[in-house]
């Protein structure tokens, strides 16, 4: 429920949704809706408002590449910079919905799509991604620098999506530690480090500046896959859950399973009776908080980095908040693990 607090990000999230807007409007009307459709779903950029107290307000990815390239150079041309963070927006929107497709997850948008609606909307987002982009009024060498930067990140998630996709030839195998650990860097933490990089980038960072963001952005995307994983399987395990499963939980293809898998053998080993249902739960909710406790590292090694930002003034207090990077969250976070 709005409380009246003002959203901390509605002037970025206005500029955004403007420029979005404006390029919506060079498609024709029965593919712009659709297109819409997706841009609608939840967390997207033309989602409902969220209360300012949401973790993860409308348009997160967007307002991250344009929240870095202000606070990189705050007289920067809100023009360029906005056009790179939609062109981000649209790239992520498509591939999260060829993802949905190619894993056979039933979401909101496909129930209304239909998957051969929203085969066509991915492809439109994508090309819409790239015009976007060669829309921005930047230089030749920037904006070649851009889009080089665009597609390796791209290539590079779709490298993950794709061993992703081979799991499911591997018989109910659990995938290894190492594997689950491949994917969720290729998937989650390429794309975050594009989201990060693209703002350095917009603002002329240097070559340093830079990899740090880059690197900022591959330890939130690993810590934000881990704690999804860990929340998913949770979940999935309380039986008043009535949401659908997802498919990589029903395939049994994450890091808590390889966890789980691996306590399940050592148990094994140690005396040669068969598990127990009992015993099986218990070594899904120790995987489960294992994988948690890797989610809890990783965000604490970003936590580093960012402040460290921070102090060298590269780094703004809205920023910090968007990323959830704020004094008061890493207190709590400390307490958790703490305590956990």
């Amino acid at each position: 429920m709005d409380d009246g607090t003002p959203e901390p990000f509605a002037a970025q999230q206005t500029l955004l949704r403007g420029r979005l807007l404006g390029m919506l409007g060079t498609i024709p009307s029965p593919l712009r809706a659709d297109v819409e459709i997706a841009l609608q779903g939840r967390g997207k950029l033309l989602s409902e408002p969220q209360p300012p107290s949401s973790l993860r307000p409308a348009g997160m990815w967007p307002l991250l590449t344009l929240l870095i390239a202000q606070a990189l150079d705050p007289d920067i041309d809100l023009a360029s910079a906005s056009g790179a963070a939609v062109s981000i927006e649209c790239m992520i929107c498509a591939l999260d919905v060829l993802d949905d497709i190619e894993d056979g997850d039933r979401t909101p948008t496909l129930a209304v799509l239909g998957e051969k609606r929203a085969l066509n909307v991915a492809t439109t987002l994508l090309l819409l991604s790239y015009a976007t982009l060669l829309s921005c009024e930047s230089a030749a060498e920037a904006l070649l620098s851009h889009l080089q930067m665009l597609t390796a990140s791209v290539l590079e998630a779709a490298a993950g999506q794709h061993l992703d996709l081979l799991a499911d030839q591997r018989l109910g195998t659990a995938l290894s530690e190492d594997s689950c650990f491949e994917i969720a860097a290729l998937k989650a933490g390429s794309l975050m480090a594009l989201v990060c990089r693209m703002g350095a980038l917009c603002a002329g960072a240097t070559a340093l500046v830079c990899d740090d963001f880059t690197q900022l952005g591959r330890l939130l995307g690993i810590a934000h896959q881990l704690d999804n994983d860990a929340h998913d399987l949770y979940r999935s395990l309380q039986e008043t859950s009535t949401d659908p499963a997802k498919s990589d939980i029903v395939r049994q293809q994450t890091l808590p399973f390889a966890l789980a898998a691996q306590i399940r053998l050592q148990n094994k080993a140690e005396r040669a009776d068969t598990s127990t249902r009992a015993e099986d739960l218990d070594a899904l909710n120790q995987g489960m908080l294992e994988t948690w406790g890797l989610g809890m590292l990783y965000r604490e090694r970003a936590h580093a980095l960012a402040h460290s930002l921070a102090e060298q003034g590269l780094l703004s207090p809205q920023l910090l908040l968007l990323l959830g990077l704020g004094e008061q969250e890493r207190k709590e976070d400390e307490t958790r693990i703490h305590d956990g």
